[in-house]
């Protein structure tokens, strides 16, 4: 076997490329990476999103305390996703979750979880949040925006998804929103969260 050069083996270190975290890769935070907590022992959430955890607790809790039921489970959860999409565009429950909730469909730990959802989802500082991808509404604005072609969006687009700033479509309500999704999906995560 032949030996390398010093000068090849330098040029050949010239050549590797250095290991870039995913965060950086993608311009996005640890805190995006809920779904990935548990495989990657290097997610490092922040103060804030481990404090919204709390918040999510205690709300989980004081849900679980008070006596609650609800009629038609599956069509409430299924009106809840439908109002997400229409209201906040391309905002989607994780299938494994979803499927997992039908197996517990009366479980009201998992109904809690649901309940937390119809919250956030109704929260008018959220609906004022997630207003920014959409053409006000009143006669004056008419004319302006964009049809959603597959009639998704219950109000027109300011513009085309595709080509959106994503500043817009990564606004405060649909991060949370599919942040919480994450959560809900990562079954450990979860866990350590609500507890089950």
């Amino acid at each position: 076997m032949a030996k390398r050069k010093p000068d090849q083996e330098a040029q050949e270190d010239s050549l590797k490329v250095p290991p870039v975290s995913t965060e950086l890769f993608f311009g996005i935070t640890a805190d995006d990476l809920i779904l990935f907590w548990g495989d990657d022992e290097n997610i490092r959430f922040s103060k804030g999103l481990e404090k919204w955890f709390a918040d999510l607790r205690k709300q989980y809790e004081m849900i679980m305390e008070q006596e609650f039921t609800v009629e038609n489970p599956l069509h409430w959860i299924l009106d809840l996703m439908e109002y997400a999409d229409k209201n906040y565009y391309c905002v989607y429950t994780f299938a494994d979750f979803f499927e997992e909730t039908l197996k517990h469909l009366n479980d009201r730990r998992f109904l809690a979880l649901w309940k937390i959802y119809d919250g956030m989802l109704h929260d008018p500082e959220m609906e004022k949040a997630g207003s920014v991808i959409f053409v006000p509404e009143g006669p004056e604005y008419e004319q302006i925006g964009l049809y959603d072609p597959d009639a998704r969006s219950r109000r027109r687009l300011n513009g085309s998804w595709s080509i959106m700033d994503s500043k817009d479509k990564n606004n405060a309500a649909r991060v949370t929103f599919r942040r919480y999704m994450a959560l809900l999906e990562n079954r450990n995560l979860r866990k350590e969260v609500f507890g089950f």
